[in-house]
């Protein structure tokens, strides 16, 4: 192989890596039942990517499951330089965590249902009584895993800008027996 094979190969390798897909180790539990330490994934950056060259917000759907920048979490002390989280609430959404159940009102709602699709249960010495609004811009993640300490997640360090978002969950192509695309 050429030396400008080699170094085309490698161009190529980052443009994909930084704008198309990037592959990820999942690092905790936090995504626990949906994913478990040692998975490892493929993320899709291909609507974030459009969402730059348009100049527009990217806004994933309600119920993906995305990778954030490790920066929005406030925990110096288990600082992760990725976060896997699931989207909750997206712009528009007034979401209610009372009772244990996560309630959502979105502008075409009169009012609020719990999306069955995403049936959430929470600790309820966790976020008792939290009501949010959904600006543009933001979303509200949780972690599949919610139970009192369970995920470091927007009941904890809030809304999360779009900005931070690296991509959406694509595959898990490990372990072997557990491939599947999201």
């Amino acid at each position: 192989m050429t030396g400008l094979a080699i170094v085309g190969s490698v161009v190529i390798a980052i443009v994909l890596n930084l704008f198309v897909f990037q592959s990820y180790y999942v690092d905790g539990e936090s995504m626990s039942p949906t994913l478990h330490t040692d998975n490892r994934l493929i993320v899709s950056k291909i609507e974030r990517t459009l969402a730059r060259l348009n100049s527009t917000p990217y806004i994933p759907q309600r119920g993906q499951i995305v990778v954030l920048d490790g920066s929005v979490s406030p925990n110096t002390v288990t600082q992760a330089p990725e976060l896997i989280k699931r989207v909750i609430g997206i712009p528009g959404d007034t979401l209610t965590i009372d009772n244990s159940v996560v309630t959502i009102k979105n502008n075409a709602q009169a009012t609020f249902n719990v999306d069955k699709a995403l049936e959430l249960h929470v600790d309820p010495t966790y976020s008792e009584g939290l009501t949010v609004e959904i600006p543009e811009g933001k979303v509200f993640v949780l972690g599949d895993n919610r139970t009192q300490g369970g995920s470091l997640d927007s009941r904890v360090f809030g809304l999360v800008d779009t900005s931070l978002i690296d991509g959406r969950l694509w595959a898990r192509i490990m372990p072997f027996g557990e491939r599947r695309v999201f």
